[in-house]
């Protein structure tokens, strides 16, 4: 009986192992189809592998394994043949180099060993640096730690080809472009001298500009560019529309018209105030001036002396500033008839003042 059991188990235990899909944990008879291992729980968890970071990064297993790193406090993958941390894909990372073994960290992202990039074969970093560059002829040599190194440079020196001159006119080239046979571009003299292109003479003559030189004189007309002596022909004033002309002579412009008429005196300029017998006529204009005259105060012309007709008194003078009006007695023209009876005395008569006549 015992033979049999065992033999049953070892019948169908690669089958169990082949078919079988593991649960772990809660309901174990319920698992999903897809499932090849399924855990459920609700008080229980499932602990990955722990590592430090040295200890992991000793482990190259297959893509996609993961362990808990204690040292980073972090879920690590593998992956692409590093670990990735799955804590924090875009946060900052530590950049750390250890000289000694010549390792470049970036934080938990991986590790380069640079020691194939900066080996120095004899440890003195000091023997690279160049000591001495000198260009002799077409050589040019540079000199460090390790010796002395030739360039020739030979190629890089003209010969010729690498410009292109094209003469034309009076100008002819010479030479081969190289170094030591350089481009000589020269002017000919067409004539043979090169005194007569010097400008002798240089002036307004007759309204031209003459040019003077070896060769000849040329000349170029001024006058139509006009002058500034020109004198005015036409400065008129036409009155009966206020408009003042003016043009210069020979300038080929008609005259410039100026229309004066807002000058025109139009009674709004002058102000005349009068009192007394004085009167204002007219409006002020250039056609009905201003008039002051004087108006009689008693209406009575007559009443002013204007001439003396009984010859007792005589009016001389014109009646200006320069010959005012003046009242004299006539010789003998005061008579019995002009002196009232009794009017003179001997208290109106002085001493001696009457005598007698022949």
């Amino acid at each position: 009986m015992k033979r049999i059991i065992i033999l049953s188990i070892l019948i169908f235990a690669p089958l169990i192992t082949i078919l079988s899909q593991i649960k772990i944990g809660d309901n174990p008879n319920v698992i999903d189809g897809s499932s090849i291992l399924e855990l459920e729980s609700s008080n229980k968890v499932l602990v990955v592998t722990r590592v430090t970071d040295a200890e992991m990064n000793l482990i190259f297993p297959l893509e996609g394994a993961i362990v808990y790193n204690t040292d980073q406090n972090c879920i690590f993958q593998y992956g692409n043949m590093i670990w990735k941390s799955l804590c924090d894909q875009t946060g900052s990372r530590e950049l750390l180099f250890n000289a000694t073994t010549n390792e470049l960290t970036l934080g938990d992202w991986g590790t380069v060993n640079l020691t194939s990039l900066i080996d120095d074969a004899d440890n003195d970093p000091t023997n690279e640096v160049n000591t001495l560059m000198v260009l002799n002829g077409t050589t040019l040599s540079i000199t460090d730690g390790g010796g002395t190194l030739f360039t020739d440079l030979s190629s890089l020196l003209a010969d010729g080809d690498e410009t292109q001159i094209i003469a034309a006119g009076i100008n002819t080239i010479s030479g081969t472009g190289t170094t030591t046979d350089p481009y000589i571009i020269t002017a000919t003299e067409v004539d043979g001298s090169v005194t007569n292109e010097i400008n002798t003479r240089f002036e307004v003559n007759s309204g031209n500009l003459e040019i003077t030189d070896g060769n000849g004189t040329l000349s170029v007309p001024l006058t139509a560019l006009g002058s500034d002596d020109q004198t005015i022909d036409d400065f008129s004033f036409n009155t009966s529309n206020n408009q003042l002309s003016i043009s210069i002579e020979d300038d080929g412009v008609a005259p410039v018209i100026v229309d004066l008429s807002s000058l025109a005196s139009d009674g709004s300029e002058t102000i005349i105030n009068v009192t007394g017998i004085a009167t204002i006529s007219g409006t002020g204009s250039s056609t009905d001036p201003y008039i002051i005259g004087a108006s009689e105060v008693d209406g009575i012309i007559g009443n002013e002396i204007t001439d003396a007709s009984d010859g007792t008194l005589i009016r001389n003078g014109s009646g200006t500033n320069a010959d005012p009006f003046t009242l004299d007695v006539a010789t003998d023209g005061i008579t019995a008839t002009e002196i009232a009876t009794d009017a003179v005395g001997s208290a109106e008569i002085a001493s001696d003042a009457v005598g007698t006549t022949e």
